[in-house]
């Protein structure tokens, strides 16, 4: 198995789990973090809902980048804990 966004190989079905388990669980983060920062107006300036939220590109690169900070470090602070 393969994680397209880290493009790691995975060949134990329960290590690539928890690796998406740790995808997702930055995902949820990240959205939150960038939504309350902006509860009135979304990054790109527009009045914010819900629904802008799921559609506006820029939001969602906003969470992408997010996510990848969150992910990195959930991924340093998982191998910490196994070793």
């Amino acid at each position: 198995m393969k994680c397209c966004t880290c493009n790691i190989d995975f060949e134990d079905r329960e290590a690539f789990k928890e690796h998406m388990k740790l995808h997702r669980q930055a995902k949820e983060q990240a959205r939150k973090e960038v939504s309350d920062e902006h509860p009135f107006y979304c990054v790109c300036g527009r009045l914010c809902t819900g629904l802008h939220e799921l559609h506006c590109a820029k939001f969602r690169t906003a969470v992408d980048r997010r996510e990848k900070k969150i992910f990195k470090k959930l991924v340093n602070s998982s191998i910490a804990i196994t070793y």
